[in-house]
């Protein structure tokens, strides 16, 4: 599956940083910690200078 294939990466690295994995279609979701974001969500925390945990509440 594609989606394993781009995740494999991200979860190798064992460090403490968040990952983010950017998608031009579909939605804005959590898989295994790394936090899949619809390109529109990610231009939307940019502008705003907000952080995901902020995006993700509201």
């Amino acid at each position: 599956m594609a989606l394993e294939r781009e995740l494999r990466p991200l979860k190798a690295i064992s460090d403490n940083y968040p990952k983010y994995l950017i998608v031009t279609a579909g939605f804005s979701l959590n898989l295994d910690g790394i936090q899949r974001l619809s390109l529109t969500d990610w231009l939307l925390i940019a502008d705003r200078g907000l952080l995901w945990a902020e995006f993700a509440t509201g």
